[in-house]
């Protein structure tokens, strides 16, 4: 699989889910060592900077519960979940 396509796929979860610190861990689990993991740091972070506070999974409604996601200023998130 080539680089740029591997970074690109990391690059793009990592900013639309809100994670890049655990899409880093992910590229060295994929690719099996370490060569790519400064590429996609500076992408990954990049690209999460760029997005704002959107992220593709904020709210979701499960059987009547409704489940929202809130992020502090420290940059952790919690779950709330009300029916």
């Amino acid at each position: 699989m080539p680089s740029f396509t591997v970074v690109g796929m990391v690059t793009f979860f990592g900013a639309s889910a809100k994670v890049p610190l655990s899409t880093l861990i992910l590229i060295s689990e994929m690719t099996g060592g370490y060569v790519l993991l400064v590429p996609a740091m500076l992408s990954i972070f990049t690209a999460y900077l760029i997005s704002g506070k959107s992220a593709s999974f904020q709210v979701r409604s499960i059987q009547g519960l409704t489940l929202e996601h809130t992020r502090n200023s420290g940059g952790f998130g919690t779950l709330k979940g009300s029916r």
